[in-house]
Protein backbone atom coordinates (compact mmCIF):
# COMPACT_ATOMS: atom_id res chain seq x y z
CA UNK A 1 0.00 0.00 0.00
CA UNK A 2 3.13 2.17 0.74
CA UNK A 3 4.31 1.92 -2.44
CA UNK A 4 1.30 2.52 -4.20
CA UNK A 5 0.56 5.80 -2.36
CA UNK A 6 4.65 7.00 -3.03
CA UNK A 7 4.16 6.18 -6.82
CA UNK A 8 1.26 7.91 -7.15
CA UNK A 9 2.16 10.98 -5.58
CA UNK A 10 5.33 11.30 -7.61
CA UNK A 11 3.82 9.99 -10.70
CA UNK A 12 -0.23 10.57 -10.87
CA UNK A 13 -0.63 13.93 -9.62
CA UNK A 14 0.32 16.61 -11.78
CA UNK A 15 1.82 18.56 -11.11
CA UNK A 16 3.39 16.03 -8.90
CA UNK A 17 3.65 16.14 -4.94
CA UNK A 18 6.90 17.37 -3.97
CA UNK A 19 9.46 14.30 -2.59
CA UNK A 20 10.12 16.17 0.56
CA UNK A 21 5.80 16.75 1.50
CA UNK A 22 5.13 12.83 -0.06
CA UNK A 23 8.06 11.90 2.84
CA UNK A 24 6.37 13.50 5.26
CA UNK A 25 2.86 12.08 4.94
CA UNK A 26 4.56 9.26 4.90
CA UNK A 27 6.34 9.41 8.14
CA UNK A 28 10.07 9.45 7.13
CA UNK A 29 12.78 11.75 6.08
CA UNK A 30 13.54 12.34 2.91
CA UNK A 31 16.55 10.21 2.46
CA UNK A 32 14.98 7.20 4.00
CA UNK A 33 12.22 8.06 1.19
CA UNK A 34 14.55 7.98 -1.58
CA UNK A 35 16.31 5.24 -0.79
CA UNK A 36 13.28 2.80 -1.13
CA UNK A 37 11.01 4.90 -3.65
CA UNK A 38 13.88 6.48 -5.56
CA UNK A 39 14.48 3.52 -7.89
CA UNK A 40 10.82 3.34 -8.97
Amino acid sequence: MRHSFAWRGSMEFKPAIPYRVLSSLMGHDLQRHLNYYGGW
